[in-house]
């Protein structure tokens, strides 16, 4: 298994606890992350990782 394979096999499961759990989709793609694309990317500025600290 690969470096690159071993992130993607445990954000897969980290993904669905949070949706499981009623986490917005931005904030796990954030915690994740991953790109903001489209209008998010565009109007949205927020850094949700500076919530956290």
């Amino acid at each position: 298994m690969t470096k690159n394979s071993k992130k993607k096999a445990i954000r897969q499961p980290i993904s669905t606890l949070l949706s499981e759990n009623s986490v917005a989709t931005h904030v796990t793609e954030k915690m994740l992350d991953h790109t903001m694309r489209g209008v998010l990317a565009v109007y949205n500025k927020h850094d949700w990782m500076n919530w956290f600290n």
